[in-house]
């Protein structure tokens, strides 16, 4: 079945997607290099914008334009790649996949146990797009991720039944994962324990309040 169209005139002209085998795929804002580039799965040509309707949300729709890959390591149902000059940007679609656990979402599909390097940026530099990154050795966030990994993974979406994450106004904080090939996997933290994977508008997250967690939490503050 085809995806549902974001509601008309609001979300199109916001965030590059496309819809390939009936699955919507969202840009992650995540670049990476030709070389993670698989086989070819499509061609879009950018026709959905601002104004379409519903029913042009059909198979192949998009409001990017260009050449769709498959991405080496990842499965095609929740990632693919659109090709640009100089590299690809990930596109990742979530719906339609059950996960019941963090390691279902990091794990299975992201594969953060590959991670080479961690950072992470203060919410007031985040939102001013500042790179003031600050590195955090790895062995440090073990028992975080560890933790993450085995955590229920929860629906913080409008209409949830936990409400939408974002009307609490919890402080965050950022953390980034560097992983082996290249991608970088970034995570959004709430204080109330809240873990969201940041390359996906889906408020779908990992929920591991405790002492594990806050240690993390105030080192990205």
């Amino acid at each position: 079945p085809i995806p549902e169209a974001p509601e008309e005139g609001m979300a199109a002209d916001m965030m590059g997607f496309f819809i390939y085998n009936g699955r919507m795929y969202t840009q992650t804002t995540q670049y990476v290099s030709a070389s993670l580039l698989g086989e070819r799965v499509a061609s879009v040509t950018g026709d959905i914008d601002e104004w379409s309707g519903a029913e042009e949300y059909v198979e192949g729709a998009s409001s990017v334009a260009g050449e769709v890959f498959a991405v080496r390591g990842y499965d095609e149902g929740f990632r693919l790649a659109l090709a640009m000059d100089a590299g690809a940007e990930l596109y990742d679609c979530l719906s339609g996949i059950s996960l019941s656990s963090g390691a279902d979402l990091f794990e299975s599909r992201l594969h953060i146990e590959t991670a080479v390097a961690a950072w992470c940026v203060a919410d007031k530099d985040w939102e001013w797009e500042l790179d003031s990154r600050r590195y955090i050795d790895l062995e440090a966030l073990e028992p975080f991720v560890a933790t993450l990994l085995a955590s229920p993974m929860q629906d913080w979406g409008r209409g949830s039944e936990n409400g939408d994450i974002y009307d609490f106004d919890y402080a965050e904080a950022h953390l980034y994962l560097e992983l082996a090939d290249g991608t970088v996997v970034p995570l959004r933290l709430f204080e109330n324990g809240c873990v969201k994977y940041d390359g996906s508008a889906a408020r779908v997250c990992a929920y591991m309040p405790g002492a594990i967690f806050d240690e993390v939490f105030d080192m990205c503050r």
